[in-house]
């Protein structure tokens, strides 16, 4: 045996099937698979009403992803930082699963209500200026994993 010629990568897959305290602090959560993108701020004169995301993933039976925002209106004077995360409701295809691995299905993502709307030090804010995206990825096991190819966030007016 040429034991030059061997080589292993063993890799584990971090995935648990918790989202307790998801929608605390950014660092706060159960969950072992999460994502945060950067803060997206608006130009100016371009606030938004609502917001919907768009997953392109290969998500197979077992696993699950769920989608959390987080807004800022330009009139909040309280930090981004100090928001709170609030889960998205999938709207599409919701018990589609991947049947093979290379199968790449499209989700789509809405807030809960019809616009997305917060109340913040007793002031009610309909629109905001500043959001951030939180994917958290669960699964029952750590031999299936969801896996997202591309994320697409639309803020609408």
């Amino acid at each position: 045996i040429d034991t030059k010629r061997l080589s292993v990568i063993p890799f584990e897959n971090k995935i648990n099937n918790l989202t307790t305290n998801e929608t605390g602090q950014p660092s706060g959560g159960s969950a072992l698979a999460k994502y945060i993108t950067r803060r997206v701020t608006l130009s100016d004169g371009f606030d938004a009403t609502d917001i919907k995301a768009y997953l392109t993933m290969n998500k197979p039976a077992g696993t699950n992803v769920y989608v959390y925002y987080k807004v800022l209106s330009q009139y909040d004077p309280e930090p981004f930082d100090d928001k709170s995360w609030i889960v998205m409701t999938q709207t599409s295809k919701t018990n589609t699963v991947a049947l093979t691995d290379e199968e790449f299905i499209e989700y789509e993502f809405d807030p809960s209500g019809t616009n997305v709307n917060y109340t913040s030090s007793g002031a009610t804010y309909t629109t905001f200026k500043t959001f951030a995206m939180k994917i958290v990825m669960t699964s029952t096991s750590t031999t299936k994993v969801p896996r997202i190819g591309d994320i697409r966030v639309i803020a609408l007016a």
